[in-house]
């Protein structure tokens, strides 16, 4: 869906393509938004399918970009259809109020709302500098509390392998981040794995062969631990818009054994397709873990500042 105001979820985010594919600083009548929406709402079939994402690049509940009087037909238009049982939506946190949130139960009483907040990594001064993701982990606490304390569900995304953390530090993270989440009453967790898209630092970084896209084993080591927490975990990373150049990857032997054992675990969660997969780039990935560990700077800081001050 178009934004006719800032970009929020992934504005500005080194590794989101979104700037160079919306609107940004553009103004649609109200009309043009509803218009859009209702074309692609009956392109559906919700009997088939009960499960709507809204997804506009952005956050959703941000008057700006969707404004208020579209977001609420937008509403009406879902409450109507018997058919739908679960709505998804995204926004920043800071956007999300107690205001908000009754305006959602009232208008969808009837349904599963899900929204999906951004938080990719729990540490602070990490987000910051790998994501430039522009709020603190206090600001996603207390919109976890708000929607915790509601008849909504928190959807939490999780970034796998941003921008100057090595490997094993972005799966050490990833971990953390899941069960901080878990805490705090997200029921859904989605892995993100980061993939290439234009006119991206992500992009600029991996041209230079300075940034390596992260493996399907990356995402295998992070389910091996957090498998067991009691809520829904799903694997993202295939369905961004703009379409990436590249993305999560192991090797041209094993990559659709990979993207069917993770298509099947989104389905059916069932893990054992993935810890059943076996391949000789495993070792590779290995290797790789090992020779981050020899050669890149161990001080985060120092690290940052030098691949910046040779570039």
């Amino acid at each position: 869906m178009v934004a006719n105001g800032h970009l929020a979820t992934g504005g500005g985010c080194y590794m989101c393509g979104h700037y160079t594919e919306t609107s940004l600083g553009k103004k649609f009548l109200t009309k043009y938004f509803i218009n859009q929406f209702q074309k692609e709402f009956l392109k559906y079939d919700f009997e088939q399918y009960p499960h709507i994402c809204i997804y506009n690049a952005g956050s959703f509940l941000n008057e700006n970009e969707i404004p208020t009087v579209v977001r609420r037909k937008i509403f009406r238009i879902i409450a109507r259809n018997p058919y739908i049982k679960v709505v998804t939506i995204e926004s920043r946190p800071e956007f999300i109020t107690k205001e908000i949130i009754k305006e959602i139960e009232k208008n969808l009483k009837d349904k599963r709302v899900e929204i999906g907040v951004g938080l990719e990594m729990k540490n602070d001064f990490l987000r910051e500098i790998c994501v430039n993701k522009g709020f603190n982990f206090k600001r996603y606490k207390s919109c976890a509390k708000l929607i915790s304390n509601s008849n909504l569900y928190l959807l939490t995304y999780i970034l796998v392998k941003p921008l100057f953390l090595t490997t094993r530090e972005s799966i050490s993270q990833a971990i953390k981040t899941a069960k901080r989440a878990f805490a705090l009453g997200s029921k859904i967790i989605s892995l993100e794995p980061v993939s290439i898209q234009k006119g991206t630092l992500v992009e600029y970084f991996f041209n230079k062969n300075l940034y390596s896209l992260p493996w399907g084993w990356d995402i295998i080591e992070i389910m091996k631990k957090i498998h067991d927490l009691p809520l829904e975990i799903r694997i993202g990373g295939f369905e961004f818009f703009p379409i990436p150049k590249l993305f999560i990857s192991n090797c041209l032997s094993c990559d659709k054994r990979l993207y069917k054992a993770i298509s099947k675990y989104n389905a059916t969660k069932d893990l054992k397709p993935l810890l059943s997969l076996h391949c000789y780039c495993k070792q590779q990935w290995k290797n790789q873990i090992v020779q981050e560990e020899q050669l890149v700077e161990k001080n985060f800081l120092k690290r940052v500042n030098k691949l910046l001050e040779s570039n």
